[in-house]
């Protein structure tokens, strides 16, 4: 059986095609990703931007003939709070079913936690029992509680990098009001909803999304990006906090050009770890271990079955 699933998330649209062997893991026999910013725009003004309409339909018309080329036996294509939010979400969705010819589905919180959970889960990495999964995208941050491959709490917040960068950080490079007037709604909007999750001490802390991989292959001085060599780090909270204070001193220009994050991602990655920060601060937990399985593999994992 070969399957295709689509993760199209609020800043980046992620494919991945894998075969499964039965019995047996998955092989993997492609995958992409793309930055596109559907959900920039729907913090501020609550609806996709033109622009960033534009660039998804032309990505993923693009993965539609990539796509073409192998013998499906099921595809899923799956959207994320931009398309829970934006008020125009509707019409972009019909625009992709009549161009393509794709009905996509737009996940509830629950579900894209449990996907992230499950796509961490999934890999050659051998993780324990008891984890506890962190999600941060581009418009909203998952949280999810575990044992093995069964979950146990989640919570979905609405809060994300795009977002949060759309909302505070106005100057270039940022000065340190607009940091912590941005650290102040943090601790405010998350710290309530967490509380409940600080009684898992003894669950590892597992990290996806692009600000958490990025954060690797930046530790690793990554000139190409390796899911291997990436979902191999654990990060400290006290190395994250000096790369973070870092490309807060580089203007957007110089941070485009750091070794190790894609250039799309540099206007958003500042934001990102901030949210990283504070949640590790909420927990509270000293460090984080990085995965580069997500949504992505938990959609595929939903169709093909455990892939371990």
């Amino acid at each position: 059986m070969i399957a295709a699933a689509i993760d199209l998330g609020s800043n980046t649209v992620r494919v991945v095609v894998a075969r499964k062997l039965s019995p047996g893991p998955w092989q993997i026999l492609f995958q992409a990703q793309e930055i596109t910013g559907l959900g920039k725009e729907v913090g501020r003004s609550g609806r996709i931007g033109p622009g960033a309409a534009e660039r998804t339909l032309m990505v993923l018309s693009s993965y539609q003939e990539i796509l073409s080329r192998f013998r499906l036996d099921e595809l899923i294509v799956a959207g994320t709070e931009a398309l829970r939010k934006a008020t125009n979400a509707p019409e972009f969705l019909k625009r992709v079913e009549d161009t393509l010819g794709w009905r996509i589905r737009v996940l509830t919180g629950e579900e894209e936690a449990r996907y992230a959970f499950l796509g961490i889960r999934y890999g050659p990495d051998t993780l324990p029992e008891q984890i506890m999964a962190l999600d941060i995208g581009g418009s909203s941050t998952e949280l999810s509680v575990g044992k093995g491959r069964k979950l146990e709490s989640w919570i979905s917040l609405p809060v994300g990098a795009a977002v949060l960068g759309q909302e505070f950080l106005s100057s270039d490079p940022p000065p340190s009001r607009e940091l912590e007037g941005m650290f102040s709604f943090l601790q405010e909007i998350l710290g309530p909803p967490l509380s409940a999750f600080r009684g898992h001490g003894s669950h590892l802390l597992v990290g996806t999304g692009g600000t958490i991989t990025s954060l690797a292959a930046i530790h690793l001085g990554l000139a190409d990006y390796d899911p291997s060599l990436v979902s191999q780090v654990s990060l400290s909270r006290r190395r994250i906090r000096g790369v973070f204070n870092r490309l807060c001193r580089l203007p957007l220009r110089q941070r485009m050009r750091v070794r190790g994050l894609e250039p799309g991602r540099a206007d958003i990655i500042v934001p990102g770890i901030a949210i990283l920060l504070s949640i590790m601060e909420i927990l509270p937990r000293q460090a984080i271990r990085v995965s580069d399985g997500g949504l992505r593999e938990g959609l595929l994992d939903s169709i093909l079955g455990e892939g371990d």
